[in-house]
């Protein structure tokens, strides 16, 4: 049987003086102990990268070449830029 592990270790903080406090989270996924994505969290006041244990489970499956659908779309995920700093 195929292991698939979800492993939140990330957060990045950024405080602003102007908008005020930021919080990303991010992670890595491994099959069968082999890392197949990471997403590293950017907290920033603008454009920043966060993903959630979700995202990460669909990102993974993509990059393995499982294409995942919600009612007939792909998931959306929080960080638009994600998925193509990925190669996906």
């Amino acid at each position: 049987m195929k292991r698939i592990e979800v492993v939140i270790t990330y957060d990045d903080f950024h405080d602003c003086e102007t908008c005020g406090s930021s919080w990303a989270e991010g992670g890595y996924v491994l099959v069968d102990g082999t890392e197949v994505v990471r997403v590293t969290p950017v907290a920033h006041c603008y454009g920043g990268t966060s993903v959630t244990e979700e995202e990460l489970l669909v990102l993974a499956l993509e990059k393995l070449g499982i294409e995942v659908l919600v009612d007939g779309d792909k998931p959306q995920i929080t960080c638009s830029d994600v998925r193509e700093n990925l190669g996906l």
